[in-house]
């Protein structure tokens, strides 16, 4: 399964990259995230859960000048992988996220990411503008 977003953004695409480089930052803004656990060399782990089906995966990011690509392994729900990709060009960012093998049984998990790109949508500059006002960029 596939969602993609394009997000229009008055902040410059520097800036960006730097603050969505950062897992813990950017992950909570389109998975569900309740416990996040960074490991070194970018590897990460979160937990969290839709109603009573727990979510658990384990991720490892990869940066580019312009482009930050995260691949994801889900523990729960099992067999499920994939990545996130992020790229940012001039006054907009692609966000596309695809997942593989993700079942029926799983389908509150396709509406929650789907809800929470639209919602980033409409507050991503705000969310970024904060962000900057926090690390001093």
């Amino acid at each position: 399964m596939e969602w993609q977003k394009t997000i229009k953004t008055k902040h410059d695409a520097d800036t960006i990259v730097k603050i969505l480089a950062d897992p813990e930052f950017f992950i909570p803004l389109v998975l569900l995230v309740r416990k996040f656990l960074l490991n070194s060399n970018k590897l990460y782990r979160c937990e969290g859960a839709i109603g009573r089906l727990p979510v658990i995966f384990q991720g490892r990011e990869y940066i580019g000048s312009y482009n930050i690509t995260h691949v994801i392994e889900f523990e729960r729900p099992p067999g499920v992988s994939g990545k996130i990709n992020i790229q940012a060009i001039e006054d907009k960012i692609n966000i596309t996220i695809l997942l593989q093998n993700l079942y029926i049984i799983y389908l509150p998990l396709r509406v929650y990411i789907s809800n929470k790109l639209n919602e980033l949508e409409e507050t991503f500059d705000e969310k970024i503008r904060l962000e900057r006002i926090k690390r001093k960029l």
